[in-house]
């Protein structure tokens, strides 16, 4: 994003002003005094990228004149340490200053890496909800079979009439047992797969505190590759890797 600096238009109370290339966005950045003629209305272009972390100012013209740390300079990457100034005069431009008067425009960076903690854990706990759900489904199967079993024996001749009551009683006692747990438990996966869901909602989320937009179902992997940061006009909050 790129900003050009200098010196408000008019002859009186000259600020120091900021204009946005985007979005023509005026900034004035309070001095303890105030701009000189010496600093043209368009001195110098600040370019700030967030996403590489760096911010680099360059002279516009010729006739002015940007000193960092004591050396003119065309075309400098710079830091909030280092001390710059504009025009002939040496008038001191406070970068700190500057990128507060543009933090409401400039996208924050934050760190995405505890997203991957929260996906994974989300789908290892829905896959163990499935698979309880399979392994409970397969144990009941056994009352078909046993049923079915009983069924078939009756039909073998030579089978000792205890043994065929046996599997009988068996299969009855394994049906109402069954049926009770079911009875019990209908809705249980379903229940805990919707709470499970609930908190991914909650967790799974843009990191910037005044967004907390729910990022979807999209793969943390997937998301590290495909997102550069959050799609909320509002947020404009970029995505890093970096702890």
């Amino acid at each position: 994003m790129d900003y050009i600096i200098g010196r408000e238009p008019g002859g009186i109370g000259n600020r120091l002003r900021i204009v946005s290339q985007s979005t023509k966005q005026e900034y004035f950045v309070s001095t303890t005094s105030l701009v000189p003629n010496t600093v043209s209305r368009e001195h110098c272009l600040l370019s700030v990228n967030p996403q590489q972390r760096t911010t680099i100012l360059r002279n516009l013209k010729p006739q002015n004149s940007t000193w960092v740390n004591g050396v003119e300079i065309t075309n400098l990457g710079v830091s909030v340490n280092d001390r710059i100034e504009l025009g002939p005069t040496h008038y001191p431009l406070e970068l700190k200053n500057v990128l507060e008067a543009l933090s409401s425009e400039v996208p924050k960076t934050y760190s995405i890496t505890h997203l991957k903690g929260i996906w994974d854990k989300y789908q290892e706990d829905k896959d163990n909800i499935q698979i309880r759900r399979e392994k409970s489904a397969t144990i009941q199967s056994i009352t078909g079979i046993l049923s079915m079993t009983s069924i078939a024996c009756g039909f073998i001749p030579g089978i000792p009439s205890v043994f065929r009551v046996l599997l009988y009683v068996t299969a009855i006692i394994l049906a109402v047992v069954f049926f009770i747990y079911r009875f019990r438990h209908a809705g249980e996966s379903v229940r805990q797969l919707r709470k499970l869901d609930d908190q991914f909602h909650h967790d799974y989320v843009c990191p910037n505190p005044s967004c907390k937009r729910f990022l979807g179902y999209i793969p943390y992997d997937d998301l590290v590759k495909s997102t550069p940061g959050c799609p909320m006009p509002h947020c404009k909050a970029i995505y890093s890797t970096e702890k």
